[in-house]
């Protein structure tokens, strides 16, 4: 009975070690919660998709892209063009048909946010477009 408390005291330290070690690096710890933090908009997105908001629902379908692709291949937002992630996909040997898929998303939301008229199509097909791209993208990063 009195060494059970010891040993669980030595499990704990060895643990919370190994976690402040995980948590020092920034960078891999932006790559980590990038998925977690895309799907928190993809969330708010379904929101305004079910409101009929729909440039709020663009809004947050173009910062879920932007944001989970500059967390997870460390791009500084001010260096976030297409043909910058284009060429860092590339790098990363993600696809080219969904390097194309990312691009036509990203270009979309683009035209949605500032020509609303110009752009005429199912948002509900453009939510389950990028659910699947964030999706195929994790995968292929790897």
């Amino acid at each position: 009975g009195i060494i059970l408390p010891i040993i669980g005291f030595i499990a704990f330290y060895f643990i919370r070690k190994k976690n402040i070690e995980m948590n020092s690096d920034l960078i891999a710890v932006k790559e980590r919660k990038a998925t977690k933090i895309a799907r928190k908009r993809l969330v708010v997105a379904e929101k305004n998709l079910t409101g009929a908001n729909k440039e709020q629902f663009y809004i947050e379908i173009s910062q879920a892209l932007y944001g989970y692709i500059s967390d997870k291949l460390n791009i500084s937002v001010a260096n976030l063009t297409k043909e910058n992630i284009s060429n860092t996909l590339q790098q990363k040997g993600v696809k080219d048909s969904t390097i194309e898929n990312l691009i036509s998303t990203i270009n979309t939301c683009e035209y949605a946010r500032y020509a609303p008229n110009a752009v005429s199509g199912d948002l509900q097909t453009i939510y389950n477009n990028t659910v699947e791209l964030i999706t195929t993208l994790e995968n292929e990063i790897k």
